[in-house]
């Protein structure tokens, strides 16, 4: 019974987690400085994206990453034009 808990526990605890994850849209490469992301808007501020370059002692030797720039989503139709 306590472990049937536990596992309803941490459903309940990652599929919000899961669900905020598959909203956001990336396009362009990611790292690269043109990357754009769109969110939902359901969490304002957006979540910090994770860091994905590599930060070693010679700079020739690190990775740059440049997080995507928010940008809103496309507008979409609502009614037929008369």
């Amino acid at each position: 019974m306590k472990r049937t808990i536990g596992i309803l526990c941490a459903l309940a605890i990652s599929l919000p987690a899961l669900r905020s994850a598959s909203a956001q849209v990336i396009t362009g490469t990611p790292g690269s400085a043109s990357a754009t992301m769109t969110i939902d808007g359901k969490q304002l501020p957006a979540p910090p994206p994770k860091f994905e370059g590599v930060i070693k002692e010679d700079a020739k030797d690190s990775k740059p990453y440049w997080p995507p720039q928010l940008v809103p989503p496309k507008a979409r139709r609502t009614c037929c034009s008369s």
